[in-house]
């Protein structure tokens, strides 16, 4: 009966080790796929507002560019009537 006894027993403990490794290695492909998800989402998330930062950035410099252009305009044209207003301005002295 001891005999019986250990077989079942001995038995028992191989099954149960077969099938804890097995649940490990299931654990462990499970955490696999797990982290080759999070990073494949992390790298497509990078991509993404690298993407979208390049484009806020252009978009940025072209207003820029183009308020700046506005502004150097408006000081050239204010400089140019100064100019001219003290030309005259000289002129009329010089012919007094």
């Amino acid at each position: 009966m001891n005999k019986r006894m250990n077989k079942k027993l001995v038995f028992a403990g191989i099954l149960l080790t077969a099938l804890v490794t097995k649940a490990n290695a299931r654990q462990v492909s499970v955490d696999a796929l797990v982290s080759q998800f999070v990073v494949t989402q992390g790298q497509q998330m990078v991509a993404e507002l690298t993407h979208e930062l390049s484009h806020s950035i252009s978009r940025e410099i072209r207003e820029f560019k183009a308020e700046s252009a506005l502004l150097f305009s408006e000081e050239t044209a204010k400089a140019t009537a100064g100019n001219k207003q003290n030309s005259q301005e000289q002129k009329n002295y010089l012919q007094e």
